[in-house]
């Protein structure tokens, strides 16, 4: 098992690290509603206009405290990232360019965002768009001390939808980041 953890590590990290391709992916109209464009991102004003040169890499769900760090480090890495939160105050502020977490400073947020390579969601559609997509959802403690699954299988649904590969690209990587017992993905 500490083998494939490795090798699943190592390609996400590859990916965060690969900038694919010169050319852009022509997002569809909706996505000028749910991601948050950066201020002074250099194709701002086609985002505007309805026309969306980009492309993501990497999507995370789940923006806590595991989640908000790894979107953060994939965009700085130089991957084109996406991060989405159903949590409306949380989405609200990462739109802004505040961080709710107090090891993770605004400015790193801000910054990215400016880069062009941090958007935010609250909408899973713009997974559609994705390479890989990284579950980073709680998992709390029941009284028995079983993981409470109901936020990976809500999540799960909420992604099938998108996992289809578009023309000419390639399946995505779907990584459940989440903690709980070997063998969840297998079962439900």
């Amino acid at each position: 098992v500490s083998g494939a953890k490795a090798l699943i590590a190592s390609g996400i990290v590859g990916l965060a690290k690969k900038i694919t391709s010169p050319t852009f992916f022509f997002a569809p109209p909706w996505f000028a509603k749910t991601v948050a464009p950066a201020r002074g991102h250099p194709h701002h004003h086609l985002m505007t206009a309805g026309v969306n040169p980009i492309r993501l890499d990497v999507a995370v769900v789940g923006l806590g405290y595991v989640g908000l760090p790894l979107v953060l480090q994939m965009a700085h890495t130089g991957a084109v990232t996406l991060g989405i939160d159903i949590d409306p105050a949380k989405f609200a502020k990462l739109q802004r360019g505040e961080s709710y977490l107090m090891h993770v400073p605004s400015a790193a947020i801000h910054r990215e965002q400016e880069k062009g390579r941090l958007f935010f969601s609250a909408d899973f559609s713009g997974l559609k768009a994705c390479e890989a997509i990284i579950i980073c959802v709680p998992t709390p403690l029941g009284k028995n001390r079983e993981p409470d699954l109901s936020y990976v299988l809500n999540t799960g649904r909420g992604i099938a939808p998108y996992l289809q590969p578009d023309a000419g690209r390639r399946a995505k990587l779907v990584v459940l980041e989440s903690t709980t017992y070997p063998g969840t993905t297998d079962t439900d």
